[in-house]
């Protein structure tokens, strides 16, 4: 467990010192959001856990939308994240983010984040409907 806390401060770190920089969503993603989800044991680099621009195909979604992130567990997604630029404000609760958790049953945790600030959503209050609130917020600021 320290090895986990030590590479989430050092990240912290990092969010403080790169976040500045990261002046456009891609570079957000590049920078910040990529190396976190290394730490939570998605690695960026393996296709079979982190699929980027994960189509969403879903009924009630626009054709050819895409969710930022798709994190996988033995082939099933389990985690959408939608990313924004690190200066962009995160309302509490993105629609499109809550059209791909609530048309994709398996998906137990969505997040959205600006690299600094994360959201995480769930259903606690109607099974497969995506809570309007955050069960948790994180800060790195």
């Amino acid at each position: 467990m320290h090895g986990f806390v030590e590479r989430i401060r050092k990240h912290a770190e990092h969010v403080a010192t790169a976040g500045t920089h990261c002046t456009t969503e891609e570079t957000t993603k590049q920078a910040l959001i990529l190396p976190m989800l290394d730490i939570l044991g998605f690695s960026p680099f393996d296709p079979t856990k982190v699929r980027a621009e994960h189509g969403a195909d879903f009924p009630g979604a626009k054709a050819g939308e895409r969710v930022d992130y798709a994190l996988f567990c033995h082939g099933v997604p389990v985690m959408f994240i939608e990313a924004k630029p690190y200066i962009a404000k995160l309302g509490n609760h993105s629609p499109q983010l809550s059209r791909y958790f609530n048309a994709t049953p398996e998906v137990a945790v969505a997040a959205i984040t600006n690299g600094r600030e994360w959201r995480f959503f769930t259903d606690l209050h109607n099974k497969n409907i995506m809570d309007a609130e955050p069960f948790l917020t994180v800060d790195f600021a």
